[in-house]
């Protein structure tokens, strides 16, 4: 089984049309890299004889991607990128700790419980969103 990445543009169209909760732009952002780190954990350990992929995350492209949306300073974007990989590792950490099956749906919850009224205001308050989701995840431990 294999579990296709998902790109920039998935981000971008999923906030576009609001299907994803709690903000859309977190809840796409936030599943779209969900998506991709247990891709990679799942191809790696699920497919006999796979080693996994090599190449890191693509964090300052998704931060400059995002940043973009919301005007984000270069700063901001450094911003964004930190928070954006502490969710990343959350999730692989979550993953691979537990085994259960469930990141997802812990994902969701952190989503839910994190529920914002609107897109956020400022690449920052989007990086304090991604941090708290990490929080959230790794408190699952």
């Amino acid at each position: 089984m294999s579990i296709d990445r998902l790109s920039l543009s998935a981000i971008n169209q999923a906030a576009a049309l609001g299907t994803a909760g709690s903000g859309s732009l977190v809840g796409a952002a936030a599943k779209a890299i969900a998506v991709d780190v247990l891709g990679r954990l799942g191809s790696q350990y699920l497919a006999p004889g796979h080693v996994g992929s090599s190449e890191p995350y693509p964090l300052a492209q998704w931060a400059e991607g995002l940043g973009g949306q919301l005007g984000a300073t270069p700063l901001e974007t450094l911003e964004l990128e930190g928070a954006l990989g502490a969710l990343a590792g959350a999730l692989a950490s979550d993953m691979a700790a537990l085994a259960d099956g469930r990141t997802l749906d812990r994902l969701d919850d952190a989503l839910a419980a994190a529920s914002q009224p609107g897109p956020p205001d400022s690449a920052s308050s989007l990086a304090r969103s991604f941090e708290n989701l990490a929080a959230h995840i790794a408190q699952a431990h």
